[in-house]
């Protein structure tokens, strides 16, 4: 018996569903996948475009942050395993409220019966966190 993440178990649904030809436009998901930067980086590896709610303290990067091991600094304690980004982060709800009115539009993500689905959003794409389109 092999376990998995929730994010793997999504990554796996929306493979399955392309391997079946099953065709969609965008794959869309609340903050709790949308906290995760390896599984929206695996998503934008895999060339799916996405929604991803995210949570206002959430830190993203506009810049390719350049994870790296630190160095071990003397031979006491442990080895360094963690990845460390070479540059600083900035918190989602920081970033959303530095946008100029101008980058906010309503941006048609589906038909409904009634009427199609607009969310007032601002898209960017950064490359270890997206805040996909960022209601503000």
């Amino acid at each position: 018996m092999v376990l998995l993440r929730k994010h793997d178990l999504a990554l796996e649904i929306v493979r399955a569903a392309r391997e079946r030809g099953i065709d969609f436009s965008w794959v869309g998901f609340d903050g709790f996948y949308g906290e995760d930067p390896a599984f929206l980086r695996q998503l934008d590896q895999m060339g799916e475009g996405f929604m991803a709610n995210v949570h206002c303290g959430q830190r993203i990067w506009l810049e390719d942050p350049q994870p790296h091991v630190s160095q071990r600094r003397s031979r006491r304690g442990r080895k360094p395993e963690k990845l460390k980004a070479r540059s600083k982060p900035l918190r989602v709800d920081k970033w959303v409220y530095q946008q100029p009115s101008s980058a906010w539009q309503r941006v048609q993500v589906r038909d409904t019966t009634n009427q199609p689905t607009r969310p007032r959003g601002c898209a960017r794409s950064a490359p270890s966190a997206c805040p996909g389109n960022v209601t503000k």
